[in-house]
């Protein structure tokens, strides 16, 4: 029952990252988007079911050739291989090198196949906290998307670097397990797993990696009692369906805890300061203000100026039609104030 209960919520996790990258615009296009997906779950479910069934057997991975193993087995063994190699690159980055480094990216939406991004560059360090601004429709979030990995889109030129890996060529978990961090705009609803089992798995996934013991239950509960306590939320929220039933505002801080629980080195914030009422507002503030290091960076997609007085971003840009037509220090925000963006559009 235990092997079952932690399949259910592992797959989960991954739906969850699947899931919550993609924009619900409208009632029915979220409705749609589900419904189209529905079979894909309940298929890579059965199917994720059978191959972790593989990996059960068998004790000598090393020695898998001597073994014969089913290939389903031998290909997903192959590929955790090769998540674990990348993830190890990954750690031995030169940390004098920019972060994530984008050059001339290009990106569509796979229906219909509009350009969206239409030439962006990037450059982030750690240690830096960068905004993107702009007027709805620029861009920003498909920038945010196409970083972490949506399926609905398709970078189609240019260069995405992350900690000197190839980005655009990642799977979404790998990101993931690298240290990509996204906090989504529509968070979803995932009605059939708890909030703290689900927080334990994406949690014991990291470590993992990381060739670190999972952490247990008892510990697990011991840190969420602390964690919980600095976004708001009362311990009851651990054990209710993940953000079933919570408010906007209880959604935003429980993607911040999930930020507090992963220590991610890049974190996307994608409008997680709307739709909070004045008291969450301040309180996420400070929790994002508090997280941020020398040790990770910020990439901030908002509309208001409150959030980046307290958040206090070392760059901002401006998008627009799919570009960053300009950017700047803080003095960027009171020209936007002042004037709109009509005063960096070119004629």
């Amino acid at each position: 029952m235990k092997r079952r209960k932690w399949l259910r919520i592992t797959w989960a996790v991954t739906i969850y990252i699947f899931f919550g990258i993609i924009k619900i615009s409208s009632y029915n296009e979220g409705r749609n988007r589900y419904n189209k997906m529905y079979g894909y779950v309940i298929n890579g479910y059965r199917d994720y079911k059978k191959k972790y069934s593989f990996l059960r057997k068998g004790p000598n991975v090393l020695h898998m050739e001597n073994n014969n193993f089913d290939m389903d087995r031998l290909s997903l063994l192959k590929n955790l291989e090769e998540e674990s190699k990348i993830i190890t690159e990954a750690e031995g980055w030169d940390k004098t090198q920019p972060l994530l480094e984008i050059k001339d990216l290009h990106a569509i939406e796979i229906e219909g196949e509009k350009e969206i991004l239409k030439g962006i560059n990037l450059k982030i360090y750690l240690g830096e906290k960068h905004t993107i601004m702009g007027r709805n429709g620029s861009g920003k979030s498909t920038l945010a998307k196409v970083i972490s990995g949506h399926p609905y889109y398709k970078v189609t030129n240019g260069i995405m670097k992350y900690k000197g890996l190839d980005l655009i060529n990642l799977p979404v978990n790998v990101r993931s397990l690298c240290g990509i961090f996204l906090a989504f705009q529509y968070p979803v609803e995932l009605p059939m797993v708890k909030n703290n089992e689900f927080l334990r798995a994406a949690l014991n996934s990291h470590r993992r990696h990381r060739n670190e013991e999972e952490i247990s239950v008892s510990e697990f509960n011991l840190m969420m009692i602390e964690e919980i306590k600095k976004v708001g939320l009362s311990s009851e929220f651990l054990d209710r369906p993940v953000n079933y039933g919570f408010s906007g505002g209880e959604k935003k801080r429980n993607e911040i805890l999930q930020m507090l629980i992963l220590k991610p080195t890049f974190c996307i914030l994608d409008e997680t300061d709307s739709g909070l009422d004045v008291d969450s507002f301040k309180l996420t503030s400070n929790v994002i203000t508090n997280f941020s290091n020398h040790n990770n960076s910020f990439l901030i997609v908002t509309h208001y100026k409150k959030l980046l007085e307290l958040l206090k971003p070392n760059y901002i840009h401006i998008m627009h039609q799919g570009k960053i037509i300009e950017s700047g220090d803080y003095s960027l925000v009171d020209k936007i104030e002042s004037k709109g963006y009509s005063q960096f559009l070119k004629e």
